[in-house]
């Protein structure tokens, strides 16, 4: 299974065919036991381009206490799983055929190249190798039948 960004570039270094299950372990984390101030912050780390900071204050909660409560809930601080987050999604555009520059706008990434460095530095590929590697994986048939 597949919890992290590191998981997930072990996973695709050593498997690319397995990258269908990386991209369907694209999902949120579950929110079931999270208190509601951490779903409104998830939302919004996922979502918005609030300062952390101004989110735990208007969570009610100090930064220190939500960056605790979100190491011990997922295993990073809120910067890094807002960066966690936006990678997930920007996977799941990629599979969607989206292209790079909206991708990027549509994430959160300042520019085209930001999401390019990210991804790079996340999966260890850039998106275009990504997108290949979702394409061929979503291809139902095989590539001897197509010639």
């Amino acid at each position: 299974r597949v919890h992290d960004a590191k998981d997930a570039l072990a996973v695709f270094t050593r498997a690319p065919h397995r990258l269908a299950e990386l991209i369907a372990a694209c999902s949120a984390a579950p929110t079931s036991t999270l208190h509601p101030w951490q779903r409104a912050f998830l939302r919004e780390l996922e979502h918005g381009e609030q300062d952390i900071a101004l989110l735990a204050q208007a969570a009610g909660v100090s930064l220190a206490h939500a960056s605790r409560t979100f190491v011990k809930s997922h295993g990073m601080s809120p910067q890094l799983l807002r960066r966690e987050l936006r990678c997930r999604r920007a996977l799941r555009l990629l599979a969607d055929g989206m292209a790079l520059v909206d991708i990027a706008t549509t994430t959160g990434f300042a520019e085209q190249a930001h999401l390019t460095r990210t991804l790079r530095a996340t999966t260890g590929a850039p998106p275009s190798q990504l997108r290949r590697q979702i394409k061929s994986v979503q291809d139902p048939a095989p590539r001897s039948a197509l010639q």
